[in-house]
């Protein structure tokens, strides 16, 4: 009888110790799957922040390159758009206005500054792009207060301004006709 008690004894140790010792293997495996699980969670995020590319940025310098004797140069900054006149003619700032040839010359005590302000012909606002797409159109409000002094300055209250494979462009009234002209700049 005794002997039947012990493997009795036994019987139940092991069905009471296999349960026990398999949960334990168990939860090695899980942690190791979770582990895996975890790296791959891990790589699947890295690899989406990797492929998800930048907004596109227009913030910078452009200028346009087809013009002769004037053309128009622009500076783009996180919330503001500035285009201003350049002349190819001479060291004399001129440009067309109301059909005659004016000329801006530097006065004595005039700074830089004080000469390209009577050169802007657009202060607005700039919106950046919220995409990474070749392409965006946006619509900018006018810095009247920007272009106090402003000797060629437009007289719209809003501009439309399109960015398609590195060309910015916009349409202007050429100063002194009514024509209508696309400028193209590209970055500088």
């Amino acid at each position: 009888m005794r002997f039947f008690v012990k493997k009795l004894f036994f019987f139940f140790m092991c069905l009471f110790l296999i349960p026990i010792f398999a949960a334990c293997g168990n939860n090695k495996n899980n942690e190791n799957t979770n582990n895996d699980k975890n790296n791959v969670s891990n790589s699947a995020t890295e690899n989406k922040t990797e492929d998800k590319k930048a907004n596109l940025s227009l913030v910078g310098n452009w200028k346009s390159e087809d013009e002769k004797d004037s053309s128009q140069e622009a500076t783009i900054t996180k919330d503001k758009i500035e285009i201003r006149w350049v002349n190819h003619k001479d060291n004399v700032e001129s440009l067309t206005r109301e059909g005659k040839e004016v000329k801006i010359y530097k006065v004595e005590g005039e700074n830089e500054e004080e000469v390209r302000q009577k050169l802007t012909y657009w202060v607005g606002t700039y919106k950046a792009p919220e995409t990474s797409q070749d392409k965006y159109l946006w619509i900018s409000e006018v810095n009247k207060d920007a272009l106090n002094g402003a000797q060629f300055a437009t007289d719209e209250k809003t501009k439309e301004f399109k960015y398609e494979n590195g060309i910015l462009s916009y349409k202007i009234t050429v100063p002194g006709t009514n024509t209508v002209k696309e400028i193209k700049l590209k970055r500088v």
